[in-house]
């Protein structure tokens, strides 16, 4: 109590528990950017980035021949009309 009778003021809980929740997260991601760079270091893509139309995309190119395959990475539903068109 205070000097005047009245009820101390509640520290605001909230108010703490929010900081460190925010400290919390930033550490976590802070810890997420360093073991994501580590790991493109420690294990680098295979192939190269060309630039098409402005974009770049990734190239791995193996193998020789007359036969072409391109793998999309993401097209898996419009797969069929790939198949269908090697036909």
């Amino acid at each position: 109590m205070d000097s005047e009778g009245g009820k101390k003021p509640r520290p605001r809980r909230w108010l703490r528990r929010l900081g460190m929740a925010a400290v919390v997260l930033g550490g976590v991601k802070v810890a997420d950017v360093a073991l994501t760079a580590r790991e493109r270091a420690d294990h680098p893509a295979p192939g190269q980035l060309v630039d098409v139309d402005g974009h770049k995309m990734h190239v791995h190119t193996t193998g020789q021949g007359d036969t072409v395959l391109f793998c999309f990475q993401g097209l898996a539903p419009r797969l069929r009309i790939w198949i269908l068109s090697l036909w």
